[in-house]
């Protein structure tokens, strides 16, 4: 059968109605129209797929080839091929082209045909749910508008170049089918060269016998006829790399390929296009170099120097979910930065482990990883060569100095190693897994090895740090990790590769060695969630894993559960892990805690419905487990609760402060701990609702019998903006900005550590600074700036707290009307989105000691 041309099947279907009679088909015609089929054809097609056929019910698919080809029958054609080069005479009869260019067309038709439907075949993702490159449209529109005469598509395998060719030479020959191009394209792959030269022929002689000429004649006279009148013969060839043959074969064949070139350039409408892997490119583009200058590279200025085939962007991947499953929930973007979907490979291999219910919704921080691990498993240790890469590999790793950073090493340097295990070298450089980077000048050859992409140096990393270790994962292994990457981006994926090696090892008693680790907030906030959906792939969803859920009900949990609690993770990232959490056996102060954290997200989201469906899970639990905590914390939630849903103020927490902060314990009678930290936390933000004096106290208590606030940590950070806010209700302002200044200091030189949570409220301490300066300009932007950031973040809270400050604080807003009315306007828009009574957050309006405007009134 031939390709199936939309155009060419719309004439079929209106023939199909012009036989059958129909002038104008509706969808009760179709059961006729069946019937009359099988009354010709003797073959039967349902009402329901002519329905579909006619466009009166959806079809996800393109029609069936036993539909195409029993249609054409009806219509008085012995089979669809047939029926389209009928199509192409009548077109060519209406054109005018001489007989000698559509003869060649229509046989290099069969030619190509065949080559699009072997490679359709072979795709990894199946064809008709694959799309179109849009970068490979722009490289041929720049490329044919251009006079080059060849042009080469480079990247390394699996990026998506014979899939992104195929279609550009479906959308080409759809242009001819509708009389918008009269193009001649020869399309092959290399499997056909081999065997053209084992055959012993010449290409060229063997083209022209394809398309129907003998040795004696040759086709330049009809390329010279076509000159200047917009018609091209395109030879296309896939895959045409020095892998496919022997080292001496591969350079005959180039020869002759190469003849080709000089023998047609002269001739603007003979164009050559060729796809090659990025080995065979850089090992072999100088022989191609003796064409002068006909190639067109299109190389991306700020891109790779030797690669024009981009990876996926966020819309084409989303558009190709889309296709493989409509009904799919729309791609998360966050997910796709995250999974690093970008590579088709990656892609190709996610959609084999979830085509039954494709989904983007199936990513998380552990897919990559899996990803990477079955690329790895496909193209390195498995297939021919597997045993001589992995020694390859290791004698590359040993000459690599991963202890100064130093990731690449110069060929001449291992040259006798790549002789030694050439075979093997050649499959790494084909499968994308390394890279050579050439930086050779004039007076020196300087050519470097190097892992093709950071996820692979990643892995390599932590593979050779187990080694030198003996693939113990320990503190030795942690304080290794700390010492050689230091303030390094690159210590937390290796480290995630190192733990997901001793999980699988079952080195699980370990794990505790993770709290040595030195991370920035940020980092730890992203490990915490690689953890949690880790140890839940490992231990929950696998049921026979069931060593590390009995490590989990070891004493040795403490130090692991800690390590995943802190309020300065907050995020909806966070939230889930909190859940994971509680799939375990924790102990019941651990669900306590967990279920108090959860308490503060939800307080964080004033989702008041929220916070009492976690109240309701920690009043279950029996009194007795509050004993072991310096401040009941649920006092505490239930103090922000009853103030925020019926702005009533309960006493015991505040009483429980009061009496803690006069008869504290001494320094070191508290383990410094993070559960300890968030009671702390939660039990000074409750006395937000009261005096600023009382807060301050416990703070002042805490700093001297807890531990000293350090802002550059999350308990430190959390309790100098409490102090802040406090000093500046109090009228102190000057004690204020000290303490935002302190906090600027550690921002301005680790800016990156600040987790979400942390800069929505760092950015709310800048607008009072901001206010109590007089500075307006700064004022407004970081006004801005925090209500978008609490907006996106569903941080409202913080974005209700502000926009109280301001309102509370008018004198100000007074003299700037425009933007009073923007605080007003927003005020207003989040009490109806969150039903908050206005009361809670704003002072009422006095005169002579009365009421002169109800808070509730004025914000109804």
């Amino acid at each position: 059968m031939s390709i199936f041309l939309p155009h060419y099947f719309e004439e079929l279907k209106n023939c199909t109605l012009l036989v059958a009679g129909i002038a104008n088909v509706t969808p009760s015609d179709c059961k006729e129209l069946s019937h009359l089929i099988l009354l010709k054809t003797r073959q039967r097609i349902s009402e329901t797929t002519l329905k579909r056929v006619f466009g009166f019910a959806y079809s996800k698919f393109k029609p069936s080839v036993f539909t195409v080809e029993t249609l054409s029958q009806f219509c008085g054609h012995n089979s669809w091929n047939s029926f389209c080069e009928s199509r192409e005479k009548k077109n060519a009869k209406k054109t005018g082209h001489g007989p000698g260019w559509d003869v060649l067309k229509q046989n290099a038709g069969k030619i190509t045909n065949f080559t699009l439907q072997a490679l359709k075949n072979r795709s990894g993702i199946p064809y008709n749910q694959t799309i179109k490159r849009q970068f490979l449209d722009d490289h041929f529109d720049a490329f044919l508008s251009k006079g080059e005469t060849a042009t080469v598509i480079v990247a390394p395998a699996g990026y998506g170049k014979t899939v992104a060719l195929c279609h550009w030479v479906e959308d080409r020959l759809e242009l001819n089918a509708e009389g918008k191009a009269n193009d001649i394209i020869i399309f092959f792959s290399s499997s056909a060269l081999i065997n053209v030269f084992l055959s012993g022929r010449d290409i060229n002689e063997w083209l022209l016998t394809l398309l129907g000429y003998s040795n004696e004649e040759d086709i330049s006279w009809l390329l010279h006829e076509k000159a200047g009148n917009g018609d091209g013969l395109l030879l296309v060839i896939d895959g045409f790399d020095d892998h496919m043959f022997k080292a001496d074969q591969f350079r005959m064949v180039l020869n002759q390929l190469t003849d080709i070139l000089a023998l047609y350039r002269g001739h603007p409408c003979f164009k050559l296009v060729l796809t090659m892997r990025l080995a065979s490119w850089i090992n072999y583009k100088h022989e191609f170099d003796i064409v002068e200058n006909n190639w067109f590279m299109g190389f991306p200025k700020n891109g790779h120097p030797v690669i024009n085939v981009p990876l996926f962007n966020t819309e084409e991947i989303t558009s190709l979910s889309k296709k493989i499953n409509p009904a799919a929930k729309a791609a998360d973007n966050n997910n796709i930065a995250t999974g690093k979907f970008n590579h088709p490979l990656y892609f190709q291999f996610y959609y084999k482990d979830h085509k039954e219910n494709f989904s983007l919704d199936h990513i998380d921080h552990i897919c990559i990883y899996d990803l990477i691990s079955t690329f790895i498993l496909n193209k390195v240790y498995l297939g021919s060569n597997s045993a001589d890469k992995m020694l390859l590999l290791k004698e590359l790793e040993d000459a690599m100095d991963f202890a100064n950073k130093q990731y690449a090493v110069s060929k001449l340097k291992v040259n006798h190693l790549i002789k030694q295990y050439n075979a093997a070298y050649q499959d790494l450089i084909n499968a994308g897994f390394l890279r050579e980077q050439n930086k050779s000048s004039n007076l020196e050859h300087n050519v470097f090895i190097e892992f093709s992409n950071t996820d692979f140096l990643e892995y390599s990393i932590a593979k050779k740090l187990l080694l030198d270790n003996n693939f113990i994962f320990n503190s030795t292994l942690i304080k290794k990790l700390n010492n050689l990457y230091h303030d390094d981006a690159i210590k937390l994926p290796v480290l995630k590769w190192v733990i997901i090696y001793a999980l699988k090892s079952e080195q699980e008693s370990e794990l505790k060695s993770i709290a040595g680790i030195e991370l920035l907030i940020t980092e730890k906030a992203d490990l915490i969630v690689f953890l949690a959906e880790l140890l839940e792939k490992e231990c929950i969803a696998v049921p026979q894993s069931e060593t590390i859920k009995n490590y989990l009900k070891q004493n040795c949990i403490k130090d692991l559960f800690d390590y995943f609690i802190g309020i300065e993770f907050v995020d909806p990232e966070y939230e889930k892990t909190l859940h994971i959490l509680l799939k375990f056996e924790l102990s019941n102060p651990q669900k306590i805690i967990v279920y108090s954290v959860l308490a503060i997200i939800s307080i964080i989201k004033l989702d008041l419905n929220k916070l009492e469906e976690h109240l309701l899970r920690v009043r279950k639990l029996s009194n007795n487990n509050y004993t072991s905590f310096p401040i009941n914390p649920l006092n505490c939630l239930d103090t922000l609760f009853y103030y925020l849903r019926y702005g009533i103020i309960k006493k015991e927490s505040l009483t429980e402060i009061t009496r803690f902060c006069f008869n504290a314990p001494k320094r070191g009678s508290f383990e410094d701990t993070p559960s300890n930290d968030i009671i702390f936390i939660m039990a000074v933000y409750a006395t937000i609702i009261c005096n600023p004096q009382k807060g301050l106290r416990l703070i002042n208590v805490l700093n001297d019998r807890y531990k000293p606030i350090d802002p550059s940590s999350g308990y430190g950070f959390f309790m100098s903006i409490a102090a802040a806010d406090r000093y500046f209700r109090k009228g102190e302002t000057n004690k204020g900005v000290d303490i935002y200044n302190s906090m600027v200091a550690v921002y301005n030189s680790h800016e990156n550590m600040y987790t979400p949570i942390m800069q929505s409220l760092f950015i709310a301490l800048r607008v009072k600074v901001s206010l109590f300066s007089n500075d307006f300009n700064n004022l407004e932007k970081h006004f801005n700036q925090v209500m978008a950031f609490t907006t996106k973040t569903n941080y409202n809270l913080s974005r209700m707290y502000v926009l109280a400050f301001l309102l509370n604080n008018n004198y100000f807003l007074s003299e700037h009307e425009d933007f009073e009315k923007q605080v007003q306007y927003d005020f207003r828009k989040i009490l109806r989105e969150l039903d908050i009574n206005p009361e809670l957050f704003l002072k009422p309006v006095y005169n002579n000691g009365k009421v002169l405007i109800p808070v509730s009134k004025k914000y109804r």
